[in-house]
């Protein structure tokens, strides 16, 4: 009974005196009463709000090159794993909040994010004076939106945001009031900082609704007059779209956490690359700036679907370059239409025989058979050919294997459990990347 009471006492005593107890002492239990108080007001404000609100999920509101946390023009844009782009400082400030996880990988908690270069760049050829606005603003300057020959509505909105902040430090709240709906209504999204204005009108209408029906439409019809934003002009030059790696237009871009661009088959290849004078795995990094990138590789490795294309830049390709991305997009189905073919080649793996419908177990390290163990997961279709490596280049007769299951390891080594099918013979011989392939012809063994 004694040690029940101790730990009791032990746990009041860290709960109230700020110490590490079974919940995390009463700072932890303060924070989490603020995080609820402060989620309930979002939650009432966007109720209240609703009429100049689109729904979360609707991919036309999804703007260019606006940032995914607070809605306004990207500034010094970071990009995540997952592929979502948003402001350097709403990055720092969300990174620690609760509903933000979709965001985030935990490879983004553990490296400190760079700037995407080539989401940046593409803001500053865009938009260039609008950043110059939204940098007079950061100043202190006073900008009329109604005046500004500004025509994104991102940066209309934090316009008309920093206007109210003005009108509310000069005690008018009627014009703040008009001047911070027409920022959500801009952007049809709430964030912590209009909210916060919001807020401080409230207060100081001692309990009267601040809300009306009348106010909210007549704001929807002012902003409802604003044009939406124009298709991007185009750039003429692609130079900016070319992957480093490759030479060619970006083809499913991925972000390093570096904030070096190239296509997913070039970052998953390059996480693929072994030490030629040691003949093991080198160690993973970044091609550009040579930064270890161990717990990215393992982190692709252990799930290739857990890398996420960069949306900003797959959404820009296809307005500025569709002819090419369409030609990226068919020659990719046809490779992967090879694999699930019986008529074409089929990868083969030189190695040892097999027989049909005996398990075959397989320790993957080699970088070559690595890249084709994937294409043949990717395709759907987790079929290979293996031969043994008697004969000149291999032997003419093989074993097609069906990948049951595959276990990576988070150098990109793996263990692979398959069983064989069908024997065939070797009709013809290719080779790609590394790796052969062959059409074949099956036959029963009498």
């Amino acid at each position: 009974m004694n040690w029940m009471i101790n730990t009791v006492r032990s746990w009041l005593k860290g709960s109230f005196n700020g110490g590490d107890g079974h919940v995390g002492g009463s700072s932890g239990l303060v924070e989490g009463v603020k995080e609820d108080k402060e989620k309930r007001r979002m939650d009432k404000l966007k109720e209240e709000l609703s009429l100049l609100l689109y729904a979360k999920d609707e991919e036309e509101y999804a703007k260019l090159f606006d940032c995914v946390v607070c809605c306004g023009l990207l500034i010094e844009p970071v990009t995540t794993c997952k592929g979502y782009t948003a402001c350097r400082e709403c990055y720092d400030e969300v990174r620690s909040e609760k509903g933000w996880g979709f965001l985030f990988s935990r490879v983004d908690w553990k490296h400190a994010k760079y700037v995407d270069v080539v989401v940046r760049e593409l803001v500053r050829n865009y938009y260039g004076k609008e950043l110059e606005v939204l940098k007079s603003l950061a100043e202190g300057a006073a900008v009329d939106p109604e005046k500004e020959p500004v025509t994104k509505r991102s940066v209309l909105a934090e316009i008309w945001m920093y206007k109210a902040k003005r009108e509310l430090a000069n005690e008018d709240s009627a014009q703040a009031l008009h001047d911070i709906l027409m920022s959500v209504a801009l952007v049809g999204s709430l964030n912590k900082r209009t909210a916060k204005v919001l807020s401080q009108l409230k207060d100081g209408t001692d309990g009267h609704p601040l809300f009306s029906d009348g106010i909210l439409s007549g704001i929807r019809s002012e902003v409802d007059d604003i044009p939406q934003d124009q298709p991007l002009s185009s750039l003429g030059n692609l130079d900016i779209f070319e992957c480093f790696c490759c030479s060619e237009l970006f083809f499913e871009p991925c972000t390093y956490p570096t904030g070096h661009t190239v296509c997913r088959e070039c970052i998953t290849r390059a996480l693929e690359v072994t030490n030629p004078t040691s003949g093991c795995a080198a160690a993973p990094v970044c091609p550009l700036t040579r930064e270890p990138l161990d717990d990215f590789a393992a982190w692709v490795h252990a799930n290739p679907k857990n890398l996420k294309t960069n949306r900003v830049l797959e959404k820009v390709l296809r307005e500025q370059a569709p002819r090419e991305y369409e030609e990226w997009q068919a020659n990719a189905k046809k490779e992967m239409d090879e694999f699930m073919s019986e008529d074409g080649f089929v990868p083969i793996f030189v190695c040892m025989i097999a027989w049909p419908g005996l398990r075959c177990n397989l320790h993957i390290f080699e970088p070559r058979y690595r890249l084709m163990m994937r294409r043949c997961l990717e395709s759907g279709f987790r079929m290979f050919g293996m031969c043994s490596s008697v004969g000149e280049p291999y032997s003419d007769v093989g074993t097609m294997l069906y990948i049951r299951k595959q276990e990576v390891l988070p150098d990109g080594r793996s263990f692979v459990e398959t069983v064989g099918l069908r024997r065939f013979r070797i009709k013809e011989r290719s080779h790609r990347d590394g790796y052969n392939l062959a059409r074949i012809e099956y036959f029963e063994d009498e």
